[in-house]
């Protein structure tokens, strides 16, 4: 298993309407440092998100996209990267229990089985799945853990070392003893060792909870990255708090117990190799908190919105009742990209300057050389979220598999679309809490069968160009079958020197050549071609034979639109044989119009040819 510490070869990131700023501040402060790619739920999601991009000064055509109907804004937790010893990336397949929402009804509604059991029908356990679409999608290696976990609760060394944080992996595996866990954890690929530590911190707490007297909070139950990191191989950050915090506030005092618990447990700890670890102490952000009023109308899809009916009974809240919230803040929840270490500021939140400093100071000397930019993350904190959380690291290794891996800088690498899973919903604008960005969002197709995943890829490189030419070729020679004529057509003026110049006027920014594999197989096509500043074509759409009736043709449109949108057309245009009558119906279904033939088409083929047109503005 990789480690955050280790050269990147892309940084991952979701979209979701609730958490734009924080996405577009993310982006614009990677940028120069990783390429980025982007897990969204459709290809409306995929638009906004360009255009969030666009509106940073960043150009988005250059930003891999893969669509995944159960997309979570806070990607980290959906998967988890490695790379084995081969020098190959893999994916670790973690069993997902939506942060323990089963344990958290179970808790809430503790005196009612059939409450508990109603509770828990809403959980998200689809979004499980997503490490193993995302494994077929990229093509990678995929190894099966029957531990459940986020990766936010995963904190490695990359050589062999893992600390875990034992209330929280006993809490997700209830039923396992430690010496249970920590048997399948060693059974990780490349894992020799594993480092426990007792606690997380106070102001992560399991979903929506009471942490102490009237204070509450919304976390993850005690996930690794809100409270200790490594720094290198032997060397360990850990979140602590002064005297002075621990003296006057409650819940300060709790973490300090905590974290010094953790302390005494790494500073007697030694790595995989027999070393003793170096632990560095990171003061952890003044606490920031909220007066929030129980109420029985309260939404709480909403972060600020909180109910009784949340609390167990013992508890004995009341609607009506005000308590305080706190967000979940720390310095650790950090992002390592290359040459650049990203972290959270509070300092507009309360934390003294001096403090802030003082972090500066102890991340300037363990990670000497990488520059380091402080971004805002507080919406994210309101749900037990982070930069961190919102971010998932893709290893770099030597050679390249599937296009994934040794990105330069200049971002000049694939483009992936990665087909919907049947939802046409991207969410509220509500601030999204740690479950998937779109609500409601489909994984079943209409026959009750899990959809596998279609990745839809720009084609820049020559191989990928090869696999365009050749479904072209295909395509143009089923097309000259429909008519004799076809051939006269003028969209195959200059097809043979199209073909032996791809990309050619398909290329970006302001073409697009779109090639859809399913199951690692070529399945078709779809191009892009700029008319005037305002209008571009769609041509050559084309699905072998075997793959029509599975939803590609409408994969492959949604994303051409997707990328029309965002390289600024207001209008595109297609002509299509008469005979095509179902991508005619795919074409309408997107929103395309029959127009008029145009003025200076022959008019020997305008009986036989389908005029279309989509409004984009």
């Amino acid at each position: 298993m990789s480690a955050d510490f280790d050269p990147v070869a892309a940084i991952w990131l979701g979209y979701d309407p609730g958490h734009e700023a924080f996405t577009a501040d993310l982006a614009q402060t990677l940028w120069p440092h990783v390429p980025i790619k982007m897990l969204v739920c459709d290809a409306e999601a995929q638009a906004r998100a360009m255009l969030l991009l666009r509106a940073r000064g960043l150009d988005a055509t250059r930003v891999a996209f893969v669509q995944d109907g159960r997309a979570p804004f806070f990607v980290r937790d959906g998967a988890v990267f490695g790379v084995d010893g081969s020098a190959k990336p893999f994916i670790i397949d973690f069993q997902w229990t939506h942060y323990g929402w089963s344990n958290w009804c179970r808790r809430v509604f503790a005196g009612s089985r059939a409450q508990a059991r109603e509770c828990a029908a809403n959980d998200d356990l689809e979004t499980g799945a997503l490490d193993q679409r995302l494994a077929t999608a990229l093509g990678l290696a995929r190894f099966t853990s029957p531990l459940a976990i986020e990766g936010g609760g995963v904190e490695v060394n990359g050589r062999g070392l893992i600390i875990a944080n034992a209330g929280l992996w006993l809490e997700r595996n209830q039923g396992l003893s430690r010496a249970a866990v920590e048997k399948q954890l060693l059974a990780l690929p490349g894992m020799r060792k594993v480092v426990w530590v007792p606690h997380g911190l106070a102001h992560d707490p399991l979903h929506r909870a009471t942490i102490t007297g009237r204070y509450v909070g919304w976390g993850t139950g005690g996930h690794s990255d809100e409270f200790v990191r490594f720094a290198d191989e032997n060397t360990v950050l850990l979140a602590w708090v002064g005297e002075d915090e621990a003296s006057s506030h409650p819940v300060a005092r709790l973490n300090q117990q905590r974290m010094q618990a953790n302390f005494q447990a790494l500073s007697s700890s030694t790595d995989q190799r027999g070393r003793p670890l170096r632990v560095i102490k990171v003061p952890l952000p003044t606490l920031v908190e909220r007066a929030v009023v129980l109420s029985a109308s309260a939404d709480t899809a909403y972060s600020h919105e909180w109910t009784a009916a949340s609390f167990p009974a013992q508890e004995r809240r009341h609607n009506g009742e005000t308590v305080v919230q706190l967000a979940t803040t720390s310095y650790l929840n950090h992002v390592l990209a290359n040459d650049l270490v990203l972290l959270p500021s509070y300092v507009a939140h309360g934390t003294p300057p001096e403090r802030q400093e003082q972090v500066h100071t102890i991340y300037a000397s363990a990670f000497p050389g990488r520059t380091i930019k402080f971004i805002d993350a507080m919406n994210a904190n309101w749900v037990g979220g982070g930069a961190h959380c919102a971010t998932l690291t893709e290893p770099a290794v030597r050679g390249s598999v599937n296009g994934i891996v040794n990105h330069n800088h200049n971002h000049n690498h694939n483009h992936e679309y990665s087909v919907p899973f049947g939802s046409d919903r991207v969410g509220s604008d509500r601030v999204g809490s740690h479950t998937n960005g779109c609500s409601n969002c489909a994984l079943i197709d209409a026959s009750g069968q899990e959809t596998s995943m279609t990745t839809i890829t720009q084609a820049t490189r020559p191989e990928q160009v090869q696999v365009a030419r050749e479904l072209m070729h295909e395509f143009t020679s089923w097309a000259f079958t429909l008519d004799a004529d076809s051939g006269d057509a003028p969209t195959f003026d200059g097809l043979e020197n199209e073909l032996a110049t791809l990309p050619g006027v398909f290329g970006p920014p302001t073409g697009a050549l779109l090639v859809a594999t399913h199951a690692g197989e070529a399945a078709g096509c779809v191009a892009l071609k700029q008319i005037d500043s305002a209008t571009a074509e769609l041509k050559r759409m084309y699905v072998r034979s075997r793959f029509r009736g599975s939803g590609i043709g409408k994969q492959l449109v949604s994303a051409l639109i997707a990328i029309a949108r965002t390289a600024g057309y207001t209008r595109i245009v297609l002509d299509s044989h008469i005979s095509m009558s179902g991508a005619h119906a795919l074409y309408r279904d997107a929103g395309f119009q029959l127009v008029d033939a145009p003025a200076d088409f022959p008019d020997a083929l305008k009986p036989v040819v389908v005029f279309m047109e989509l409004n984009l503005s």
